[in-house]
């Protein structure tokens, strides 16, 4: 959203993003540096700990996999209500069909 925003090359966004961007990065050591987006909820693991916490690397990806997991399985059920809705509205269309093939005495 933010590079959207931004309108700028990939490059230039990337190059720029702790300087240009962000609104908070958060680094923690490892053998180098690990920065992320604090207001990211995803990779801050908001909605996995408490909310002062600082999660290690593991964490943040064990977070990211339940996002990603709990995000697969609402599409996958979004797909099946659309899946019944057409099934539901073919039926519907069927029946229709049917009764404008074989008008009832009371239609006119």
């Amino acid at each position: 959203m933010e590079f959207q925003k931004a309108n700028v090359s990939a490059d230039e966004f990337v190059d720029n993003y702790g300087k240009k961007y962000s609104i908070c990065i958060q680094e923690v050591p490892l053998s180098g540096t690990f920065r992320y987006e604090v207001m990211d909820e995803s990779l801050s693991c908001l909605a996995l700990y408490d909310d002062v916490f600082e999660p290690n690397l593991w964490e943040i990806v064990n977070s990211l996999a339940v996002e990603y997991e709990t995000e697969r399985q609402l599409r996958w059920e979004n797909i099946e209500s659309y899946k019944s809705a057409l099934q539901e509205a073919y039926g519907i269309l069927g029946k229709m069909q049917l009764e404008s093939k074989n008008p009832s005495k009371y239609q006119s």
